[in-house]
């Protein structure tokens, strides 16, 4: 299949997600020269319908989480599954479609449950990123993004948001309660040519430089150049 900037031919499915919902992480000074956190992420979803054409993490999905779903789904043969947690069956074919045509999430129930059994007090002062293999405001993920925000930032976690959605300034009055804990990254592409319109292949809608005026603490400005 070849990409199309037609969402409506995304393909969407279920994945299983288990707490704790803060995993490990590279994305530190140390390991990978990139300050993003202090070793840990927070991701819950596969996919991201941005389809930003310069994006790495596809090659991580096609590499990586592909044969860890194809793992789970053998596990569950012969066991009796809920429904949605059998379109893991289809983590294989939506993982080869190509970058922003495939968006896995877990459902409400799964997520509900991954979130109220994760300790969020064990990352109390410890900077998680949220989030790293896909943008927490997407319009798919928005409600699973403040449940989370809602949950953890009383117990003290501190997060960098890396967003190039607008959707971020739906929870600027959480954010501004929190400040001293949150890190917002505001990624914008720029540039002077037609290749912009490519790189970024969905583009947001609105202006985000005037969005973004005032934001928490921090906001970087990504450019292709």
């Amino acid at each position: 299949m070849m990409f199309t900037l037609d969402k409506h031919k995304i393909v969407y499915s279920y994945y299983e997600i288990k707490p704790p919902l803060i995993k490990l992480s590279a994305l530190t000074a140390s390991k990978s020269g990139k300050e993003l956190s202090d070793g840990y992420a927070l991701n819950y979803a596969i996919g991201c319908t941005h389809a930003c054409r310069f994006c790495y993490v596809d090659s991580i999905h096609k590499r990586f989480t592909r044969s860890r779903l194809m793992k789970e789904k053998e596990k569950e043969n012969g066991k009796n599954t809920n429904a949605d947690i059998n379109a893991n069956v289809n983590a294989s074919i939506i993982t080869d479609r190509p970058w922003g045509m495939y968006m896995l999430i877990p459902t409400k129930e799964i997520f509900w449950y991954a979130l109220m059994n994760t300790e969020w007090y064990r990352w109390k002062d410890v900077e998680v990123m949220l989030s790293s293999t896909h943008d927490p405001y997407l319009p798919e993920l928005y409600d699973y993004t403040r449940k989370i925000l809602e949950a953890s930032l009383p117990y003290g976690v501190r997060y960098c948001i890396q967003t190039r959605s607008l959707l971020v300034r739906k929870d600027f009055d959480l954010l501004l309660r929190y400040k001293e804990q949150i890190r917002l990254q505001y990624s914008i592409i720029k540039g002077r040519c037609n290749h912009c319109s490519y790189l970024a292949s969905r583009r947001m809608e609105g202006r985000p430089r005037d969005a973004v005026q005032g934001t928490i603490n921090h906001t970087k400005y990504n450019s292709i150049w």
